[in-house]
């Protein structure tokens, strides 16, 4: 009886709203991609290691006015905060689902440029040319973000990001809170001769990072340096003995694009990044050094791509930086091949050949790191 009651309600509610259904349905967006990626991993010392991974994620963006939206995501892969891959393993089993966006932006008429927003979001920050020297493509932060772009003149706007990110709540048990604060400033240029600019540059200020544990694993820093701390447990006020972070996170960032706009169907790039975290005394800095060439659209189109890294240990949090490089991490260098070729409108055929250095803190210890990844994506 009461799923009778139920049933009737919902066809009463559906029937009540059948006039306006096309004028709610014209406010959401819907897009998405899946990635089907053959990869193989060779680490010195280390049996060769191959793999077939999928990336499936779908994503809806509803307009609730003209001031305010709600963006809402799914994606495949585990609560990895870096990776949407599902391993093709495990007898057929089923693969996760998890939340990957979950955020409302206001941007209001009155100050045009302008979005705040709150909830589980895209980076808000810009990044050289989609590169992870700092934090992986695949990351999602918790929190509040303001972004804001403005006109200088006419052929340049400056844009203004900030963002604080919830990383770890309060917990007895975990040392405390722990989250981020940061700002960027930037100009987005239109040169002569159809010359693009982009330069920016960011401070990063971790709170409650130094002597607790890791971000995401309790027991895994990913490449940071690490030191035994002594705690007290709240109950009996018994000494205890714990690895966790040794150093303190407050990170300079600075940023360059030139896109030299060959002709309408090509384009040749350079990028950079460099960072340094201003609390470490040493092993804290990091930069890449890159270029790209690419013709045409959609079928037939052609991209090449490189890039140079060296990420010392302490430069970034190792959790959350691009986690192909090295195996995910601090403490590498190496280069970044990549290749994409346009099968057909939405769908492309890429190829990226990591040839890195793990371990570089201690040369005793380096490892050859070679990583080749296959794929083909598909985007609605």
């Amino acid at each position: 009886m009461r799923m009778h009651i139920v049933l009737s309600a919902l066809c009463l509610l559906l029937l009540s709203s059948a006039a306006g259904a096309a004028e709610w349905y014209e406010r959401i967006t819907l897009g998405g991609d899946f990635r089907y990626r053959a990869e193989m991993i060779k680490v010195e010392y280390k049996e060769d290691d191959s793999r077939d991974r999928i990336r499936a994620r779908l994503r809806a963006m509803g307009e609730a006015n003209g001031s305010w939206s709600v963006g809402l995501g799914l994606a495949t892969g585990s609560d990895d905060p870096v990776s949407t891959n599902a391993t093709l393993t495990g007898g057929y089993s089923r693969k996760g689902i998890m939340l990957d966006l979950a955020f409302v932006d206001f941007h209001p008429g009155a100050i045009a440029g302008l979005n705040l927003i709150a909830g589980k979001m895209n980076l808000p920050f810009e990044v050289a040319a989609k590169t992870e020297l700092m934090w992986d493509n695949d990351l999602t932060p918790e929190g509040l973000a303001l972004r804001y772009r403005r006109a200088a003149c006419a052929r340049a706007e400056v844009f203004l990001n900030g963002a604080m990110f919830d990383i770890r709540d309060t917990d007895p048990d975990d040392l405390g809170e722990a989250w981020m604060l940061g700002g960027q400033a930037g100009l987005d240029a239109k040169l002569p001769r159809g010359v693009g600019l982009t330069i920016g540059a960011g401070y990063f200020n971790y709170e409650g990072a130094i002597g607790r544990f890791g971000f995401y694993r309790p027991s895994d820093f990913y490449g940071n340096t690490t030191q035994l701390w002594r705690g007290t447990t709240e109950i009996g006020g018994y000494s205890y003995y714990y690895r966790g972070y040794a150093r303190d996170f407050n990170i300079i960032e600075a940023l360059g694009v030139v896109d030299f706009g060959l002709r309408e169907w090509a384009d040749f790039a350079l990028f950079g990044t460099y960072v340094n975290n201003i609390r470490a005394e040493d092993r804290n800095v990091g930069w890449l050094a890159g270029g790209s060439a690419s013709r045409g659209r959609d079928r037939g189109a052609l991209k090449l791509s490189a890039n140079y890294r060296r990420l010392e240990s302490d430069a970034v949090i190792g959790a959350f930086t691009d986690s192909d490089f090295i195996g995910g991490g601090t403490g590498g260098k190496g280069w970044e091949l990549g290749f994409t070729c346009g099968a057909a409108k939405g769908v492309d055929l890429n190829a990226t050949w990591f040839l890195d250095v793990k371990n570089i803190t201690d040369k005793r210890f380096e490892t050859d790191y070679e990583r080749l990844q296959l794929d083909v994506q598909a985007k609605f």
